[in-house]
């Protein structure tokens, strides 16, 4: 199935790394699915929610690096 950007161009489906700030803390996500548009380089993650619960997981943890399974 096509998923399409707001700039109205088709998404590319990939997996890629990802680095987030909680507060001042910098957590890296490994391996995270998602489609990115490579017309405008927006990125969509295929579970927002999992990456929000996993970010959040790793600041109580203390944790600068996670892998999404």
């Amino acid at each position: 199935e096509k998923t399409y950007c707001v700039c109205g161009n088709e998404m590319k489906r990939d997996v890629d790394t990802f680095t987030h700030f909680v507060f001042t803390k910098q957590i890296t996500l490994h391996g995270v699915p998602h489609s990115h548009c490579p017309s405008c380089g927006k990125n969509q993650y295929d579970n927002e929610d999992a990456v929000v619960r996993l970010l959040r997981e790793a600041y109580l943890k203390q944790e600068e690096q996670v892998h999404y399974q």
